[in-house]
């Protein structure tokens, strides 16, 4: 993936001016892409290859501080789209990825990049997609979404120490998120995460 001169130009400036206001800012270039797509790439060791050269790529010409894989529907467990082999085929992956990241972070002295990965919250993709123990190894960051759950009360690890009140009841939420907002008392439900192996 090769940016214009002037992309490259205009994105330096404002990571630039974005650094020098905080110093611990992090970059991260996220890819994110359809289950099919991942599934595709990960599955031969010649895509697998061309996608981590592309993905090393992006990371040196944006300057970032890592990268982010974002697969949020693996596998074939009916709410996934992906194939049965993604929970090997994604760790393969994530491997050629880490030698990756590893070998720029050598590049430059004192500036450790970093793997992420963001995945799906989905009871059912968790326990027949993802090789959680892993993937976990693998990574310095992972990120579940609990947008991809099918109900954020059926997990047992709480994001939220207590539930949250909202200063006024807001219709519009209650009605995009009905079992996380309480409806009528605008007390937010504690979310939980739960890993499975």
């Amino acid at each position: 993936m090769l940016f214009s001169d002037n992309d490259k130009i205009a994105f330096s400036r404002v990571v630039s001016s974005v650094r020098k206001r905080s110093g611990t800012v992090r970059v991260v270039a996220s890819i994110d892409g359809y289950a099919r797509d991942f599934t595709t790439t990960s599955s031969a060791i010649v895509r697998r290859k061309a996608f981590v050269q592309a993905a090393v790529t992006l990371l040196l010409e944006l300057d970032a501080d890592a990268i982010e894989l974002n697969w949020m529907s693996p596998g074939n467990s009916g709410v996934a789209s992906g194939d049965g082999l993604d929970r090997i085929t994604m760790v393969q992956l994530l491997q050629d990825l880490r030698q990756a990241v590893n070998a720029a972070s050598k590049n430059i002295p004192n500036r450790q990049r970093e793997l992420w990965f963001r995945g799906s919250l989905h009871p059912n993709v968790i326990d027949s997609a993802y090789n959680m123990f892993d993937v976990c190894e693998l990574v310095d960051h992972v990120t579940l979404d609990p947008n991809t759950a099918d109900s954020l009360e059926n997990a047992h690890a709480p994001l939220r120490g207590t539930p949250q009140a909202l200063p006024i009841q807001i219709p519009i939420l209650t009605q995009i998120f009905g079992d996380v907002i309480e409806p009528g008392t605008g007390f937010v439900s504690k979310r939980w995460i739960r890993f499975f192996n």
